[in-house]
Parts: C-alpha cells; structure tokens; sequence
C-alpha cells in the first residue's frame, strides 16, 4: 500500500508538470499569434544584412503599447518604444556588429515574438578582373582543401556585370541576376550565401560572369551601340569565411592567386539573349590582376530575384508552319529546355509576346532580340541562360525536327517578396490582370 501511494504522488507530480509545461506552451503560441510577421528589411528570413539603416516591422492584433529589442548572446543590445501606427517600419539608433547572429525582439504586456538573423561580413577584398582583356564571359576558378570539421561556411560575393557562382558544380544559392542593377557610382551590393553543407575536403569554386546592365547593351539612346556604359571589364570581389568547430578561422579572398578562363558563352545582353556553343573546347587558366577602381560596396539590402513559378505550355503550328510554344500568359523569365542536342545540332528560341495573322511575331521589340541559341556537344544537359531574361507569351522553336512540349518549361522568375495584398472581383479576366500586376 505504501508502495502504491509512493507511486501514485510521482504519477500526479509528472501529470502536474506536464499540465503547467501544456499551458506555457499554449501561452507561448497564443503570445507569438497576438504579434506575428516580424520583419526586417520587409524579409522573413533576413541574413547577410547591413549593420545599419535597417527598416523593422511587426503586426499584431492588440494595440500595444510595444518595447522592440535587438539581442546578441541574449543581451539587449539596443531597445525602443513603438507605437502601433510605427509599427510598419522603425529604425533602431546603434549600429550592430558585422559576422553576428541577433535576435530581434517584440513585447507588449502580454505577447512577444522574435526572429533570428545574421549580419553580412563587411566585404573589403580586392576585386580581381582577367589580364587578357579578350575574354568573354571569363569565368573565375580557384581550388582549396579543408582539413577539420566545419561548424559554418559564408560566401560574400559581388561581380561587375552579372555573377553566378558554383561550388563543387553545385549552384550557389537559388538567386538570378546577382548582384542586380546598382548605382555603379555611388554603391554596389553585396550578396551572403551560407554555403556550409557545399564545401568537402577539396573544393573548386568557379564564378562565372556575364555582362548585364552594367557592362551590356543598357539604354534607349543609340540603343544599337550603347554597351559599356558603366565599365568595360569583368569584375570579382567575393570573401569565403570558414569557422571550424574548433574555433579556427578560415578566410579565402579574392586576389592574384585565383585563375580565370573564358567560357562557353559566345553572347549575353539584357535585350537580346543568350548564346551557348558547348562545341567549343575548354580553356587554359590564366592570370588575374587587381584591379585599382574603388567601389562601395553594401550588404544587399532588398530580396533577390528567384524562380517563382514553372509554365508548361502547349504546341502550335502556325500557317506558316512554325513551331510555336504558347504558355498561355505573359510571363516575365526563361524557358529551360531538357531535351537532347546532337553534337553541333542548334536550337533557337525566339520570344513574342503576341500573334499576328496567327504567326510568330516580335518586330515591336525593335532592335532587341529576345533570342537564345544552344549548340550541343552530344551530351545530356539542361539548357538555361544565365544572365538575361525575357517578356512573352510565345516561343518560335527552330533547330529541332519534333517539338515535345514536355521537354519546355517557362521558368518565371521576380523579386522574391511576399504578397500582402489580395484584390478579388467577379471578372476572371480582371482577377487574371490584378495577378499578373502583382
């Protein structure tokens, strides 16, 4: 009997602590539903950002009043009473520290949520640019070995013009058109990848360039002959910073002992495409230099440009005959092609974004192209550009004999914000315009 009770007090001792954890967990969750979508920089998930000027926000269903915190290793580093109307976006006055993980903070009387970030490493590494001037689409390679286990891994990294980066032919990140359109003369921004689960014992790091706003064809002016008009070389500027477990630090930079190479880019422009020949062969590595420019250089302070959708489309023949692909909608992107090129076989894709006379049209694009042109090696691959994009709802296909829709996808891709707005009528073809604005 003595035994039985023994047990029995322990049994309701359990029950009674799993009961009063029950309720803190219920208030926990009802606290962090009465203040919910912390913001900063307008970002769920903020990482690599500056360590100023930085624009909180919050929701939430009670009127307040809030306290906003901002913590390191759990110490408040800086504070701030908010109003409910400030609550779509507020400043905190002292600057944070680069390479931290914070947590910011908000509190009314009886709600509270948080939401962790990291700030970017501040980016001063030489930029590095090809001492043969010729090369097109260079692309930038360096080799390095790791020897311990890593705890974790960032890539910082900017490019003039356009940059996309691959660790161990691995895509870093899922950003297009990185580092974007910057006002050359007075910033450039900076990117932050965690690249910890890419790196092994030996790694390759390639980055390779493309021309974009700030070295291709840009402008409305002598748009036929307006290339340049920011600078006229290729440019890399990036930061690797390992911590292992044990504590040690590793710090790879950008500087004279990285290769570069031309790549198999024959042409690349905002307006007029992308052209691919994989016939061609590899190229020798050659030498860097520094370059003597200065830029300023900022942690990107807005979301990148990601894949937001994938368009399948259906085939249709024209009265002329042509293979046309219709997507059945405007889009904003690339379409990736997953079919097979025999070797020197080429495809082309032209864009359109509208009819006439039930064929493939585009002469309202002017002087622009919209064009990409792949010619196969002979191996199986996914074709994609890397550095442009277009607007269309057609796609005039030549090159192939037999046109698979299936092996066509219209990749559509936008800034990656969230959308917080929503705007419904009884008119499908209204809504369809409302969506395709947003």
């Amino acid at each position: 009997m003595n035994i039985f009770k023994k047990y029995a007090k322990f049994i309701i001792l359990i029950l009674l602590i799993l009961i009063v954890n029950y309720k803190k967990e219920k208030k926990i969750e009802k606290e962090h539903l009465n203040i919910y979508n912390l913001r900063i920089n307008h970002i769920k998930n903020p990482f690599g950002i500056d360590i100023r000027e930085n624009s909180y926000s919050f929701l939430s269903k009670g009127k307040g009043p809030f306290k906003a915190y901002i913590l390191l290793d759990n110490k408040i580093v800086d504070s701030k009473n908010v109003k409910l109307n400030q609550s779509h976006s507020f400043h905190f006055r002292k600057p944070l520290e680069y390479n931290k993980v914070y947590k910011y903070v908000i509190k009314s009387h009886n709600s509270r949520n948080e939401l962790k970030f990291e700030t970017a490493l501040k980016l001063k590494s030489p930029f590095i640019k090809p001492k043969n001037k010729k090369l097109n689409s260079p692309i930038f390679v360096k080799t390095f070995n790791l020897n311990k286990k890593i705890k974790k891994a960032r890539l910082y990294i900017t490019g003039l013009g356009l940059y996309q980066a691959f660790i161990n032919n691995n895509k870093v990140g899922n950003a297009y058109l990185t580092p974007g359109f910057n006002d050359y003369d007075y910033y450039l921004r900076y990117q932050t990848y965690n690249i910890t689960n890419l790196l092994k014992k030996e790694n390759i790091i390639e980055i390779h360039m493309g021309n974009g706003w700030y070295k291709g064809r840009f402008g409305i002016h002598n748009h036929n002959k307006q290339t340049n008009i920011f600078g006229d070389e290729y440019k890399l500027c990036l930061h690797i910073y390992i911590e292992y477990e044990n504590g040690k630090i590793v710090n790879i930079i950008s500087d004279e002992s990285w290769k570069v190479k031309s790549s198999k880019e024959v042409f690349n422009n905002i307006y007029d495409g992308e052209e691919i020949d994989y016939t061609l062969p590899e190229n020798p590595l050659e030498e860097v230099i520094i370059s003597k420019e200065n830029y300023t250089l900022i942690p990107d302070f807005g979301a990148l440009i990601v894949e937001k959708e994938i368009l399948h489309p259906e085939l249709y023949i024209s009265p002329k005959g042509e293979k046309i692909l219709d997507f059945k909608q405007n889009m904003v992107g690339f379409i990736r092609y997953k079919g097979f090129l025999n070797k020197n076989q080429e495809i082309k894709i032209s864009h359109g974004e509208v009819l006439q006379n039930n064929s493939f049209f585009n002469s309202n694009l002017r002087s622009a192209k919209q064009l990409l042109k792949y010619k196969g090696d002979g191996d199986k691959r996914i074709y994609e550009p890397k550095f442009t994009y277009f607007g269309f709802r057609y796609a005039l296909i030549e090159g192939i004999e037999k046109v698979d829709p299936n092996d066509f996808e219209g990749v559509v891709i936008y800034t990656n914000l969230e959308k917080t707005i929503k705007c419904e009528t009884d008119n499908e073809k209204i809504n369809k315009l409302i969506q395709n604005a947003l």
